[in-house]
């Protein structure tokens, strides 16, 4: 049996399901555009939050920071992976023998990792690069005399003298030696945010300082000089 009716009806029907079709597809696409929308600005309040919380953590916290260069061996290797806090230049706790990261007063834009030397007040004897004499240095206020512990190859106060207190960036207070980081691990944990790659480089930091006692406390084990080198 089939229906048949005059075509004002027909007519008046498709106009009814056309006005349904519209009218739930703009609702469908209301729907997802504002799920979409609403997914974005909370990705982008999470992003924002997230990292604020890192910058503040890392300016006045501290951070895991990734040594290059010859200039501390050997207590520090190249490509060694260090802790450092910077809770200690906030409230004037750097003393001397401890190793800071600061910023390099020749080149703003990298860090340098030295040891303290001598603070302000301190009149320091070094020998200069060429080591064709000595010279008796004076760390005026506000400053601090960084050097190396690998004299022989390490840029540091004897070139470019005392730098301001307000140039370190942090304390460290202990290596993981070796590196046993993979920094494509740990650009893909902070991509992904993979529990299991988080777990894995959480496992792969603590357990070489567990079981072997990898683990230097810096100002304890600062390095002795003879009195000729002061």
């Amino acid at each position: 049996m089939f229906f048949s009716g005059s075509p004002a009806t027909t007519l008046k029907i498709e106009c009814i399901v056309e006005q349904t079709y519209g009218q739930w597809w703009q609702s469908l696409h209301r729907t997802m555009l504002r799920g979409v929308l609403g997914k974005t600005f909370r990705l982008v309040g999470y992003t924002i939050q997230y990292g604020c919380i890192a910058h503040c953590a890392f300016e006045y916290v501290g951070g895991v920071v990734m040594c290059s260069g010859p200039s501390m061996e050997p207590t520090i290797q190249n490509s060694d992976v260090v802790f450092a806090e910077n809770l200690s230049r906030h409230f004037y706790g750097i003393q001397r023998g401890d190793i800071v990261i600061a910023k390099s007063p020749s080149d703003p834009k990298s860090n340098i990792c030295k040891r303290v030397i001598g603070l302000e007040g301190d009149k320091i004897l070094t020998n200069s690069p060429s080591d064709f004499f000595k010279s008796r240095s004076y760390v005026p206020t506000g400053h601090v005399w960084l050097e190396g512990d690998n004299l022989q190859n390490s840029t540091d106060s004897r070139y470019y003298g005392p730098i301001p207190y307000g140039l370190i960036r942090g304390r460290i207070f202990f290596k993981n030696f070796p590196c046993l980081i993979n920094f494509h691990e740990l650009l893909y944990t902070f991509l992904h945010c993979s529990c299991w790659h988080i777990c894995t480089l959480f496992i792969w930091m603590i357990l070489p300082i567990k079981n072997r006692g990898m683990v230097t406390l810096f100002s304890s084990q600062r390095k002795k000089k003879p009195p000729n080198e002061r």
